[in-house]
């Protein structure tokens, strides 16, 4: 996309105004939300957000959370029909003994959740996702799902203050 110079004396008009003030949306987690002894997907109860038809965003995510050392965390994301999400977990490896472990960076579409580890309840982690989504003619939800990556008593949990944010793209 070239760069436009704007006149003075000369307003921009809708088109300008769509395409080089891009529109963002975000939500902060306001509580705690947590899964224990469960490896079924479950929508967040707070990380969703509203996304127009025929329109492409890029998609960031920064998801605090702790479980088990070997419960971890699964997530996904749930996209209006018709639409497609590549995208990326960025977060760590399963499997993983410390917070200086291995980071994921598989490349992921709409129909893949992912896995990233934890290493042990009250060690506070981040996994950072992101990637383009193209709704296509259905408007509707783009919405964190997860769940424990291996059923384990201990409660895996999302912590307040993770967020989700979209960036309206111009194609």
């Amino acid at each position: 996309m070239p760069i436009k110079n704007f006149e003075v004396g000369k307003p921009p008009g809708s088109a300008d105004i769509n395409r080089y003030f891009q529109q963002r949306a975000h939500v902060i987690k306001p509580s705690d939300e947590s899964i224990a002894s469960s490896t079924t997907l479950q929508n967040d109860d707070h990380l969703f957000l509203n996304v127009a038809a025929n329109t492409h965003y890029w998609v960031e995510a920064m998801i605090r959370y702790d479980g088990a050392t070997g419960g971890d965390l699964k997530f996904g994301w749930s996209v209006p029909s018709g639409s497609t999400f590549e995208w990326t977990s960025n977060g760590l490896a399963t499997a993983a003994t410390s917070t200086a472990d291995d980071l994921w960076r598989r490349r992921r579409t709409a129909a893949q959740d992912e896995i990233v580890g934890a290493v042990g309840a009250g060690t506070d982690l981040l996994a950072l996702p992101e990637g383009l989504l193209r709704v296509g003619a259905t408007a509707g939800t783009l919405r964190l799902r997860w769940a424990q990556g291996t059923s384990s008593a201990t409660a895996t949990r999302v912590f307040l203050r993770s967020m989700l944010m979209i960036s309206r793209m111009v194609p």
